[in-house]
C-alpha cells in the first residue's frame, strides 16, 4: 500500500472527525481509548484491520492498537489520537486531541449502530491564566470531562522554559484534556513576527501546538493580518488549531482563515447579554463558536450554558472570579455538569 494515500486517508478521516463534533449525541462507554479506537476502526477498517485487536499500553502515557494485516499502530496517548507504521511511515502521525475527537466518538456509540440522535455535545474552555502550582490546575485536570484549558506563563509563552508548566501541561493532556498556548495580538497591531515568535516559543518549550489568540479585531479590514499569521502558522505544521478571541462575531471570513478555526462570538458581563449579541448568521458557524460569559452567576452560567447548547455552540465558559489569574469559578462542579452530551 503506497504511503501517499494512506497518509492522506487519515487526513481526511482527521477532518471528517472534527466536522462531526456536536452533531448527534452519546452514551457512556468505560474506557475513552478504546471509545475512539473502536469508532476508528468502524470509519477506516481497510486500515485498521482486522479490528478489536487487544489494546496494549505503551508506560502510563499510551494506549494503542497493532493491526497485522497494515502494520499500523494506532491510539491515544499524552491527549492526542495518533497513528504510526506501515505505510504510513515512522513519524507519528496526529490526527486531533481526544479532547476535541471523544464527543463525536461517543455520539456514534464508539462505532456501533444505535447512536441517539438530537443531542449536542457542549464542551469547555478555561482560561486558566493561574500559576502551574495552583490547585485551581489540580482540580481543572481531575475534570472526567475532556475540556480545553488555555495555558499562559507570562502573557504568552514566555522566553525560558518554566519546569512547572511542563508538567502541568503533560498531566493535563494525559487526563485527555486539550491545552492551548496564550498569544496577544493587540487587535492587529502588534508585529506579526512577534505573533508567530510566540507561537513557535509555545511549541520549543512545551511542546503545545494549540493556540489562543487573544485581543483579535473583529472587523473586515484587519482580516490581511490574521490571514498572514494563521495560515503562516499553518503551513509550517497543519495540525495546529487556532481559537481567535474578538469577544463578538467577527466578519464571517474570519471563520475561513485556516481550516477549524474557532472564535469566541461573545466575551463579556453575561448581564449584557441580549438576543441581539449573537446573531442568527453565526448559526452557519455553530461548530467553531464559542461563549465566555463573565462576572456571570451560578444561574447565569446555566443561561449561557443553554444558549450555547441550544444554538448548538461548540462550548461555553462562565465564571465569577475578578481575572481569569484568580482561579476557577465558585460554582466549579455545577459548571461542569453543563458539559457533555445531552
Amino acid at each position: 500500500m503506497p504511503r501517499k494515500p494512506l497518509r492522506h486517508t487519515f487526513r481526511r478521516l482527521a477532518v471528517a472527525l472534527t466536522c462531526c463534533l456536536g452533531a448527534v449525541g452519546a452514551q457512556a462507554y468505560t474506557n475513552d481509548a478504546d471509545c475512539l479506537m473502536d469508532w476508528a476502526e468502524s470509519l477506516v477498517p481497510s486500515v485498521l484491520s482486522p479490528a478489536q485487536q487487544p489494546t496494549q499500553a505503551l508506560g502510563t502515557a499510551y494506549s494503542f492498537r497493532a493491526y497485522p494485516n497494515t502494520g499500523v499502530l494506532f491510539g491515544v496517548g499524552e491527549g492526542n489520537v495518533v497513528a504510526i507504521g506501515g505505510a504510513l511511515g515512522y513519524q507519528l502521525l496526529t490526527l486531533g486531541t481526544t479532547a476535541s475527537l471523544l464527543p463525536a466518538a461517543r455520539a456514534a456509540n464508539c462505532g456501533g449502530t444505535s447512536s441517539t440522535v438530537n443531542q449536542v455535545c457542549t464542551q469547555m474552555v478555561v482560561p486558566a491564566y493561574f500559576y502551574a502550582t495552583k490547585a485551581a490546575w489540580t482540580t481543572l485536570t481531575k475534570n472526567t470531562t475532556p475540556l480545553i484549558a488555555i495555558a499562559n506563563v507570562n502573557t504568552g509563552p514566555g522566553t525560558a522554559v518554566d519546569s512547572q508548566f511542563v508538567a502541568t501541561i503533560q498531566a493535563a493532556r494525559a487526563a485527555g484534556h486539550r491545552v492551548k498556548g496564550y498569544v496577544y495580538t493587540s487587535y492587529g497591531t502588534r508585529s506579526s513576527s512577534a505573533v508567530l515568535a510566540d507561537m513557535e516559543a509555545w511549541s520549543k518549550l512545551y511542546g503545545v501546538e494549540d493556540y489562543f489568540l487573544d485581543e483579535v479585531s473583529a472587523l473586515a479590514a484587519d482580516l490581511p493580518y490574521y490571514r498572514t499569521v494563521l495560515q503562516t502558522a499553518y503551513a509550517k505544521n497543519s495540525s495546529r488549531r487556532f481559537m481567535l478571541n474578538p469577544g463578538a462575531a467577527p466578519d464571517k471570513a474570519y471563520f475561513s482563515i485556516v481550516p477549524n478555526v474557532e472564535i469566541v462570538v461573545y466575551e463579556a458581563p453575561w448581564s449584557n447579554y441580549t438576543a441581539n449579541s449573537l446573531p442568527a448568521w453565526l448559526d452557519e458557524f455553530a461548530s467553531q463558536s464559542w461563549i465566555m460569559a463573565l462576572k456571570a452567576t451560578q444561574a447565569q452560567m446555566q443561561e449561557a450554558a443553554t444558549v450555547a447548547r441550544q444554538r448548538k455552540f461548540a462550548g461555553f465558559f462562565a465564571t465569577d472570579v475578578s481575572t481569569f489569574t484568580a482561579g476557577l469559578p465558585s460554582y466549579w462542579t455545577q459548571e461542569t455538569a453543563q458539559a457533555g452530551c445531552r
